[in-house]
């Protein structure tokens, strides 16, 4: 895990699967995944799927984030 910062832009915390908003600490895992500083990377599996870059967060396989990007 590196240094705990503060998020800039919102996404997806592949710990724990709740949202990343700007303002929250994390930090990147050792699998270089952006991670609440308070949850633990358990998986260690990589995440799929591609960031949208409207809303930055990470699209499911069938490329659905949510938004209308």
């Amino acid at each position: 895990m590196t240094r705990p910062f503060i998020a800039r832009f919102g996404g997806r915390c592949p710990a724990c699967e709740s949202g990343i908003h700007p303002g929250e600490e994390v930090e990147y895992s050792t699998e270089d995944n952006l991670v609440h500083s308070d949850c633990s990377d358990a998986t260690g599996e990589p995440i799929e799927g591609t960031v949208c870059p409207r809303c930055f967060l990470r699209r499911s396989l069938s490329g659905d984030c949510g938004c209308d990007e």
